[in-house]
């Protein structure tokens, strides 16, 4: 064939090309499809693990003013959808690795979805001993696939330890005393790991964080409503904490010592291995404290015709000595099933001495008591967790068994004031022995499947079983034969079975821009109490539906408004149900009430969240109800006695509006304020009672190099609950530490309530009683604490440098 007809050929297949791709096109527009997708996954080079926060972003070739992008998600997954045909020009980028780019991608009718299954990229600075990715994250970032979940990346800058890492993140604040951790404020916030709860970890307490190295610690995620998450309640939401995969093996350990102005000593010793398969670790804590208190009781009491006044001042005088010994054993799995075991031992006792005087009838009565309990506790238990992950869905499993056995031997010698009805001035000496051993099953199962973006199934299930045994001895002793006696009527051999079932079901997902979460937790509860010393038993049954319901709305980047809804049950404590009396202090007696029903509540509220790199805002307004709200009641028995038990009250009614921020300045302060305030309302039999309450707090931390200083300011207005009314109460709390050796090394010196004037003062007032409660006691603290932390790695690899992979610039 000549030119010519090589010519005329090519044309001819040109113009039936153009003729099927226009008729093509023509269909596709009638039907709106004439756009196209571009999607696929992107890598780190070196680690084959998928990268998140990379932006995929392309522009139409020779016009750079319009474009579209974006970014990959926690498995690397990227997707831009409605862009229209045309031909464009690609380019990948992560902040710390080496960007790449693509031109002529073309999307037609023909080819209207592009996928890219492997896109790798390459990090920018790389060391001889290791891979390091130079990239700044942002210290807050607010998941866009799930609107409940805020994520912390921690700088190693915070601290060497998880709990260092935790009192230096955003939004959460660890308590001067380190005993417990809040989450914007919200008390009851629960520490996961990975997803389960921390205690399956052996992490019992915010200690326990200290020998957890922060090379371990990927992120945190503060979890908001852990309900529509976990499908478990927590009023102050839950700060999971992601560990690093594939972490070196290492030896950790802490070293501490302690005390304070208020007579209290503490040190603590503890070590632990880890490596990717297991870790080991020990724990010896000591504590020895003596803490004195002053009180004085204005009670006026009108009983029937009969009004007396009991004017009562008390001194009384704490001391503690606690020790504490654990040993920890986990087993990790490249099959993510994780097993731990833990046993502790702990011993110690405790000593209180009261001095009465009492001015009641025109007379001053002095009263006595020295009281001497030993403690012993022997704790172990095991846990057992698995998940099994598939493609769309993940099934995780966890069972925990605890098992405990106490003795307590309690010693008193006090002098009784008064009898039920009649002054009386008796001395009485007592010996209290008991012993109770309580064994605890949890079975948790929880099942998660990813229909699609509008669908996201979740199943929960907690199953418990608790048992509890406590067996007293009471004996008298009896000056006229000098020995003790037994007290049959005051002997305890009481057993108590708690069968607890929470099936949780919850659905999520995300429709019209609008994320939703909305689920169903039932609950099965059985509890039975028997006492054959008293000859009396109780069975407790009952059946709870709680709902719950969250619609998440992004009006732009950043800034979310939320609406929420939940159902929650509180069943009874043990302690509130046992009908046994406490008669320690004659002129009020305690007794619990087998008659209590649980108590309900229902929460709806609607927050605005705003959330950037270096601020976080939250308005939030709220409306709670609670019915058979089960609380302490004075009940007056004489004109001399009060008798304190538990009751159902009616109903509550509470309007709540907070506002918490959390800013960073010069990259080296923090500064969180806080204001809240709540009107309440309380009504039902005999109770009715009425009130507003604000607080207000302002937190900050300041750090340097090497120095922090933090400072808090706190104040709370008056405040009624069922029969009570508190006073205003405001105090300051400052800290200092100083790091050293690479801030291994830590110099804290702290003082809590700088002005003491942090009492607990309220009165109590019913129809027929009128009760002011003064305390005074020592509430400004100095401490002083020094601790050590270290971790050395246990092997150490070396390899031979070899030549490095270069990736070209276009992929």
């Amino acid at each position: 064939m000549n030119s010519l007809g090589h010519i005329s050929l090519s044309v001819l297949i040109i113009i039936i090309c153009g003729a099927g791709f226009n008729n093509i096109s023509a269909q596709q527009i009638n039907k709106n499809t004439a756009r196209g997708k571009i999607s696929g996954r992107v890598f780190d080079k070196l680690t084959h693990k998928p990268l998140q926060f990379a932006v995929f972003a392309v522009t139409p070739a020779g016009d750079t003013t319009k474009g579209y992008r974006g970014e990959s998600d926690s498995q690397g997954n990227f997707a831009i959808a409605d862009i229209p045909f045309g031909i464009y020009k690609a380019r990948i980028s992560l902040l710390g690795y080496q960007s790449r780019t693509r031109k002529n991608i073309i999307l037609s009718a023909a080819r209207n979805e592009l996928k890219i299954d492997t896109l790798m990229l390459m990090p920018l600075a790389i060391t001889k001993e290791e891979v390091k990715v130079i990239a700044q994250k942002e210290r807050i970032v607010y998941d866009k696939e799930n609107k409940n979940k805020i994520i912390i990346n921690p700088d190693k800058d915070w601290g060497v330890n998880a709990m260092e890492l935790l009192e230096n993140t955003p939004m959460v604040h660890v308590d001067f005393d380190e005993k417990n951790i809040s989450l914007m404020g919200q008390q009851g916030t629960i520490i996961y790991v990975n997803g389960i709860p921390g205690s399956f970890y052996g992490i019992e307490s915010v200690e326990d964080l200290k020998i957890m190295s922060s090379d371990e610690i990927d992120q945190f995620e503060l979890v908001t409503n852990p309900t529509a998450e976990y499908g478990t309640y927590s009023p102050g939401g839950i700060i999971n904490i992601i560990t690093k995969k594939n972490n070196n093996s290492s030896y950790t350990g802490n070293a501490g010592l302690g005390g304070n102005s208020d007579n209290r000593y503490n040190g603590d010793i503890n070590g632990r291995y880890n490596s990717p398969a297991a870790s080991t670790g020990v724990t010896y804590l000591n504590s020895n404290s003596d803490h004195k208190t002053n009180s004085s009781i204005l009670r006026q009491v009108t009983f029937g015709n009969t009004t007396d006044i009991l004017n009562q001042s008390s001194e009384a005088d704490y001391r503690n000595i606690a020790n504490r010994f654990s040993l920890k054993l986990a087993v990790n799995s490249p099959d993510n099933y994780n097993i731990n075991g833990i046993t502790s031992f702990n011993e110690g006792y405790n000593t209180s001495s009261n001095i009465f005087n009492n001015y009641y009838s025109g007379e001053d009565h002095n009263n006595t008591a020295l009281s001497k309990n030993l403690l012993k506790l022997f704790n172990t238990g095991i846990t057992f967790s698995k998940k099994l992950s598939g493609q769309k869905n993940l099934l995780k499993a966890s069972f925990a068994f605890s098992n405990n056995w106490m003795s307590i031997e309690n010693n008193y010698n006090q002098r009784q004031l008064m009898s039920d009805q009649t002054p009386a001035d008796t001395v009485m000496s007592g010996k209290d022995r008991s012993g109770n051993l309580n064994n605890y099953y949890t079975l948790m199962l929880s099942y998660n499947n990813i229909f699609s973006q509008y669908a996201n199934l979740s199943l929960g299930y907690n199953g418990s079983y608790k048992e509890l045994q406590m067996r007293s001895d009471y004996f008298l002793y009896d000056p006229l034969t000098r020995e003790n006696v037994e007290l049959n009527n005051k002997k305890i051999d009481q057993q108590y079975f708690d069968n607890t079932h929470t099936i949780s079901v919850n659905i999520s997902g995300k429709a019209f821009d609008i994320q939703y979460a909305a689920g169903l937790r039932t609950n099965l509860k059985y509890s039975s109490t028997e006492n054959t010393i008293g000859n009396y038993s109780f069975n407790y049954n009952f059946l709870s539906f709680d709902p719950n319901f969250s619609l998440i709305r992004e009006i732009f980047e950043g800034n979310n408004i939320q609406f929420m809804y939940s159902g929650n049950t509180t069943f009874p404590l043990n302690n509130q149900l046992n009908p046994f009396t406490d008669y320690s202090d004659s002129t009020n007696l305690i007794t619990g009430n087998p008659e209590l029903k649980p108590g309900t509540s229902k929460y709806y509220n609607i927050s605005y969240f705003h959330t950037g790199t270096d601020f976080f805002m939250r308005i939030l307004c709220g409306y709670a109800n609670f019915k058979d709200q089960v609380n302490a009641v004075i009940i007056p028995v004489s004109s001399l006695v009060t008798k304190t038990t538990y009751a159902n009250v009616a109903s509550s009614d509470n309007l709540l509006f907070s506002i918490f921020l959390s800013k960073k300045f010069f990259s080296c302060l923090d500064l969180e304020p806080a204001f809240i305030a709540t009107k309440s309302k309380y009504s039902g039999t005999g109770v009715r009672n009425e009130g507003t309450s604000w607080s207000s707090s302002i937190y900050s931390m300041l750090s340097l190099s090497n120095l922090r200083f933090e400072t808090s300011f706190n104040y709370s207005s008056s405040a009624v609950t069922e029969q009570t009314r508190t006073k205003p109460v405001w105090f300051m709390d400052a800290g200092v530490k100083l790091l050293l050796l690479h801030k291994a090394l830590s110099f804290t010196l702290k003082a809590t309530d700088i002005f003491n004037t942090k009492n607990s003062n309220s009165d109590n007032y019913g129809p027929d009683f009128i009760i002011t409660n003064n305390i005074k006691q020592t509430t400004r603290i100095v401490s002083l604490n020094i601790s050590y932390f270290f971790r050395l790695e246990a092997e150490e690899t070396i390899e031979p440098d070899k030549p490095l992979d270069v990736l070209p610039t276009e992929f």
